[in-house]
């Protein structure tokens, strides 16, 4: 509904017929009937192939109707059945059902398997046929990330590695597994440039590793990865007197805080004292807040070292 009373009014049969109409709503004509004239789908074939002439079997190639997404539009795309992609035959061709009359724009696949990097096509009104769709060799372009993944203390190669991708949003970050570093060896990508990533390494009874942030261009860029074993800290927590504090809340954050990384928290035990284990080595920042019955608060910065465990003696303020 948008102020002046229109409304776009959608229908027809999902898969077989799409229809659109608009309707005003005044005050003076609170009930409007509409006839929706519908469109029946039609073909939209055609083939994809490089720009050698070699026909693209296996790839995904993809129509959307060529206009801003907004709602109305994405309702008629649901109504329509979608067209979310389909592989081409073994000689490259493809087939869609499209409503007649809509101009679509396609697209294809780059590399078979990779849903980063796509091919845009022509613009057609359906029905069409001998539409051809070319995947060059620069649509194949984009960032790739290949290196070796080690043990921190040997140097030996790590037997398997996840790979998550974090890509970056402004002051937020998605998080995502992209691939398996197998005996130490790995290849990610190509991937689409114009974006900004990082990528974590980890594996079992190892610390993961971020790498990055990268800025995704036309290029390859190659690492070493060296994932450490964890590390413990200790944190034995003391009033000003030096007695211990029991039930004293400790938090654990990296140092500079990172609103992605993990945190450990827990109260001091009987002796003043808890402990944080399978802590990935780097600088952190160690907060320890008392109830009231006790008071105070203090941080103290410290270093977890690789396989070893940390002393951190935290005297709270009165």
């Amino acid at each position: 509904l948008t102020e002046d009373g229109t409304y776009d009014v959608v229908g027809g049969v999902q898969g077989e017929t799409s229809a659109v109409a608009v309707a005003v709503l005044a005050a003076a004509r609170p009930h409007v009937e509409v006839t929706l004239r519908t469109a029946p789908f039609v073909a939209i074939e055609g083939i994809v192939r490089d720009d050698r002439g070699t026909p693209l079997g296996d790839v995904l190639v993809g129509a959307r109707q060529d206009r801003d997404r907004d709602p109305v539009s994405r309702e008629r795309i649901d109504l329509q059945g979608g067209y979310g992609g389909i592989r081409t035959a073994a000689d490259g061709t493809f087939r869609f059902e499209a409503a007649a009359g809509f101009p679509y724009e396609l697209r294809a696949q780059a590399i078979p398997g990779n849903r980063e990097l796509w091919a845009t096509g022509p613009t057609v009104v359906a029905p069409a046929s001998g539409v051809v769709v070319v995947v060059r060799d620069v649509d194949r372009q984009g960032f790739t990330i290949a290196g070796r993944v080690l043990r921190a203390a040997d140097g030996s190669p790590v037997a398997r590695a996840r790979i998550a991708r974090i890509t970056h949003h402004g002051s937020g970050a998605s998080h995502g597994p992209v691939g398996t570093a197998v005996d130490g060896e790995f290849e990610v990508g190509p991937l689409a440039v114009g974006a900004r990533y990082s990528f974590e390494f980890e594996a079992p009874e190892l610390a993961p590793v971020v790498v990055g942030p990268f800025e995704a261009g036309l290029r390859r860029e190659e690492v070493t990865v060296r994932l450490p074993e964890f590390g413990r800290v200790r944190c034995r927590v003391q009033r000003p007197d030096g007695t211990v504090a029991v039930g004293v809340f400790v938090s654990l954050n990296f140092e500079p805080y990172d609103p992605f990384g993990p945190a450990w928290q827990g109260d001091t035990d009987a002796d003043g004292v808890i402990e944080f284990e399978r802590v990935p080595p780097r600088a952190y920042r160690v907060h320890a807040a008392a109830k009231a019955a006790i008071g105070g608060e203090a941080d103290v910065e410290t270093v977890v070292a690789s396989g070893q465990a940390t002393d951190v003696t935290v005297v709270l303020s009165k």
